[in-house]
């Protein structure tokens, strides 16, 4: 007999082994840098959109976690020009280092100062 998981559960097996992947890919760096790449901004009645790309570099090749990061954080990953973005919305704060946090209090739940383990800059 199959056991079938529900909807939710998939979901949550899902971000769980994001989480490990982003985990295995970041081993053994004390201070990594996640890079993040605006596709695309617009502007409206509610403040910015930017459609970002997240990228960490080891070993001088590219890492591209933003399939990983939707997983995480629970945002649609969509295909834009060839390449997964994560939209994020805001007005008056820096999108960029808004997504980095909170994947980095994610990855680092129950840590101190689980939000600064990842540092952010833009490309």
């Amino acid at each position: 007999m199959t056991k079938t998981l529900t909807k939710a559960a998939a979901k949550e097996l899902d971000k769980a082994n994001a989480i490990k992947s982003v985990k295995d890919i970041l081993a053994g760096d004390d201070k990594p840098v996640i890079y993040t790449l605006a596709r695309d901004v617009r502007s409206g009645g509610y403040g910015v959109s930017v459609d970002l790309s997240l990228i960490y570099m080891k070993d001088n090749k590219p890492w591209n976690l933003t399939y990983y990061a939707g997983e995480i954080l629970g945002r649609k990953v969509k295909s834009k020009e060839g390449y997964n973005v994560i939209t994020n919305t805001g007005g008056g704060m820096d999108l960029g280092f808004d997504i980095v946090y909170s994947l980095s209090c994610y990855l680092y739940e129950g840590q101190e100062r689980a939000g600064y383990v990842l540092s952010h800059k833009w490309l």
